[in-house]
């Protein structure tokens, strides 16, 4: 038979091993969790510190009766009390002002400003030095922010609106007070519960201090003595007991209103954490938020009962309080609220003499978990009475300081022993320091921030959070971060990489052996390929 005249022959079809293989499945995607907003992660802060997040009036909560904020009242008020010569534009006391062409309006508002019958004129010399001191710190603050705006096409940036501030608060607090406070600028202060990867403090602009004893910090163990300080473990130097922080200043650009008044806040939270481990949870902490470009805010917090307690102390659990929003110059103070007078000169007055605060027992303290925010005032920095108001203000303050310090100096010894014992979660919010940093072993899996020394200039790492630019989330210190390049990290990068092969037919489409092509002859100049390893290392 011809071949021609063959039946056709089926041809078999030949089944690979990789035809018989299932299909293989299609890959399952993890959902991207959520990151949260910067407003979120602020809510979830202030919940954890015990802030409710409110900015209260002095007058429309259920606290306004409380000692705390009957002191804030009698403070507002003493921002009226002035020396007599200050409303005589032809005072001597103005002479200088008045040949000065950049001052002499400046002084001239004040006066007549100063005339009208909301403020009491008094005679007395250490108020009237004070304030003629004084005069040249917020004239040239008045005069610096007409000159910004006269020349706003050249763009003025957070520093230029700060110094001029920051003179008047070194004048009020380093010279003035005779030693009861000292003023400092970007000192990182350690703060509770933040939430932030490897952030554990927050830098104010600017902070006073006022000097105790050092050797309080003796009466408990050494692992409690973090609590006492309100420094960040990464400042600079040995531990430091010597100072309980006061006040916080804060500045920021533009209308970052949230961010200014949330970060004065974290100082304001770090100051009350350490004024409780001193056994002194009713004590006032001050601070002043720069914002929208010219307004100055003043902001008072301290601790509060959570639960409620009788009709003498006015406080009650579960008061609702809005947050208020003052009007530029408008003090948090109900018209018609009565209150003792303050002495003038800034001491504290002959009423008061011979008497102490109620100090408060250890099971009071215990209640104190609470924390309330009260907004003061705010003030114009183009308006000169206003800018007269904001340092009458603090200094008056230095009452509150020499009771605060004695308070401390005379009773916190004996606190803090008891306290250390029955409230041993006062002293342990302080962040634990980060370890040195130690070259990662084969188990060692955790990472570690290198250690930041003064003048590195790194940026907060905030990977954590959605970009919110109008309601940023403030607790981001201006250089803490875990941002910048880690050693270990590049050390990894070096490493020679996989040493082991998989062998056999699945190796041809295994990722790990792509570092390791095999040679299959000698090789060509010019061949970058990575010789085969020792047989040792080879599966």
């Amino acid at each position: 038979m011809s071949l021609s005249a063959e039946e056709p022959q089926a041809i078999t079809p030949v089944t690979t091993q990789v035809d018989q293989l299932p299909a293989a499945a299609p890959p399952i995607i993890a959902p991207v969790p959520r990151l949260r907003t910067r407003t979120e992660a602020r809510k979830a802060w202030a919940e954890a510190v015990g802030w409710d997040g409110d900015f209260r009036a002095l007058d429309d909560d259920a606290y306004k009766d409380s000692s705390e904020v009957k002191k804030l009242k009698e403070l507002i008020k003493a921002r009226f009390i002035v020396p007599k010569w200050l409303a005589d534009i032809n005072s001597p006391k103005y002479a200088y002002f008045n040949g000065m062409e950049c001052f002499r309006e400046g002084a001239r508002i004040l006066a007549r400003r100063v005339a009208k019958s909301e403020y009491e004129k008094i005679d007395n010399e250490k108020l009237s030095t004070d304030v003629e001191e004084c005069l040249p710190s917020i004239l040239q603050i008045l005069r610096h922010v007409q000159n910004l705006k006269a020349k706003s096409s050249l763009l003025a940036v957070e520093a230029d609106r700060r110094h001029p501030v920051d003179m008047l608060g070194s004048l009020v607090w380093d010279l003035q007070s005779e030693g009861r406070v000292f003023y400092r600028a970007e000192h990182r202060l350690q703060i509770p519960h933040t939430t932030q990867k490897n952030i554990t403090y927050v830098v104010p602009d600017a902070c006073a201090f006022v000097p105790i004893s050092d050797t309080i910090a003796d009466s408990i163990p050494p692992p409690l003595r973090p609590g006492l300080t309100c420094f960040s473990s990464t400042e600079t130097g040995p531990p430091n007991y010597g100072y309980i922080l006061h006040w916080v200043t804060e500045f920021k650009g533009g209308s970052q209103v949230a961010k200014s008044r949330h970060q004065v806040v974290e100082g304001l939270v770090a100051a009350l954490y350490q004024r409780r481990a001193f056994g002194f949870p009713n004590h006032l902490i001050f601070g002043t938020a720069h914002h929208s470009y010219t307004t100055l805010e003043v902001l008072a917090a301290t601790w509060v009962r959570s639960e409620p307690t009788d009709a003498a102390t006015g406080s009650t659990q579960g008061a609702s309080a809005k947050s208020t929003a003052l009007a530029v110059g408008q003090a948090s103070i109900p018209s018609g609220s009565g209150s003792r007078g303050v002495d003038a000169t800034g001491h504290e007055s002959k009423a008061n003499e011979g008497t102490e605060n109620a100090i408060l027992t250890i099971e009071e303290i215990k209640k104190y978990n609470k924390i309330v925010v009260y907004t003061i005032a705010e003030f114009s920095m183009d308006y000169i009475p206003h800018l007269l108001e904001l340092y009458l203000i603090m200094r008056h303050t230095w009452i509150l300081v020499q009771e605060y310090q004695n308070d401390v100096q005379k009773h916190s010894v004996t606190l803090i022993r008891k306290l250390a014992t029955q409230a041993k979660d006062n002293y342990t919010w302080a962040p634990q320091p980060r370890p040195s940093k130690r070259r990662r072993t084969g188990s060692d899996t955790s990472r570690y921030m290198p250690s930041v020394t003064e003048g590195q200039n790194e940026e907060a790492d905030d990977h954590e959070y959605e970009e919110d630019n109008e309601d940023g989330m403030s607790v981001d210190p201006d250089d803490s971060s875990d941002s910048a390049s880690d050693p270990q990290e590049l050390d990894s990068l070096s490493s020679p990489g996989p040493t082991h092969i998989i062998s056999g037919e699945v190796a041809k489409y295994t990722m790990m052996n792509y570092a390791y092509e095999r040679d299959t002859g000698a090789r060509e100049a010019g061949d970058s390929r990575v010789p085969t390893p020792p047989i040792s290392q080879t599966a």
